[in-house]
């Protein structure tokens, strides 16, 4: 194993972790990385502008790291 776990155990820490964003922020993740839209375009989808969007998913994709961090952390002292 990694540091970061196995890949079945970040994938669900990422699950885990996707769960707990608002609403609009799952979407926007969901536009950016599962239907793979450029910044450009959902930035005109949803009104925003294209470094405003940039700096929300920046933001988001920090939330996400450090949730699936404590989440990997806590899975490794219930192993241990």
């Amino acid at each position: 194993k990694t540091r970061l776990g196995n890949y079945d155990q970040r994938m669900q820490a990422l699950q885990m972790c996707l769960l707990k964003l608002t609403n609009a922020d799952r979407q926007l993740v969901a536009l950016r990385y599962e239907q793979g839209y450029p910044v450009k375009v959902i930035a005109e989808k949803v009104g925003r502008s294209i470094n405003g969007l940039s700096h929300t998913l920046g933001r988001i994709h920090q939330l996400l790291l450090r949730c699936i961090s404590r989440y990997l952390s806590e899975e490794e002292k219930t192993i241990c």
